[in-house]
């Protein structure tokens, strides 16, 4: 008795599907009229808005720009001091040139703030949409507190650096800011 249950439960099934294929099928082939017809008219609202709508500032700095922080290491500068290098890269994300950037690195080691930095580059060329900037940041060993100097010492102790976009100046001087 359960074998006929199953039975007929089996081609219920088969009957649903193969209607609403049937169903989709002759749905599809009456559409592509008015679609078409809805598309164009979209088209062609889009290109409308599009050439009256000018660019417009980022309302946030991390909408503007991209700082990444990629390896460190050690260098002797030219006085003799010893300086921790980290390498960050700066993406302008935004449609306009870029002439001033200030953020803040926070530097962890085991989840404890290990050094801060507040950071401000002046270009001398703006940074052009979409383009892309890599300086090396140099540290000082004596900005770095006594107790947290061997860390950045050892280039195998991993440190953590998380960055807080402040404002960015374009070129025309509006500025973006999170404050």
């Amino acid at each position: 008795m359960s074998f006929f249950k199953y039975l007929v439960l089996a081609l219920f099934v088969a009957s649903c599907s193969i209607s609403s294929a049937i169903a989709k099928e002759n749905v599809s082939k009456e559409k592509p009229k008015s679609v078409e017809k809805t598309a164009t008219v979209e088209k062609t609202a889009t290109v409308e808005k599009t050439a009256t709508v000018e660019k417009s500032y980022p309302k946030y700095v991390n909408y503007t720009i991209s700082i990444d922080v990629g390896d460190r290491d050690i260098v002797v500068g030219e006085d003799g001091q010893a300086l921790s290098r980290f390498k960050y890269t700066i993406t302008n994300k935004s449609e306009f040139p870029i002439q001033n950037i200030q953020w803040m690195s926070v530097y962890v080691h085991n989840r404890q703030v290990v050094h801060s930095q507040d950071m401000q580059i002046e270009l001398e060329n703006t940074l052009l949409p979409g383009k892309t900037l890599t300086i090396n940041l140099q540290i000082p060993f004596t900005q770095i507190d006594e107790k947290y100097r061997s860390i950045f010492m050892n280039t195998q102790e991993p440190i953590h650096v998380y960055k807080v976009e402040r404002s960015v100046m374009f070129k025309d001087k509006k500025v973006v800011s999170d404050n």
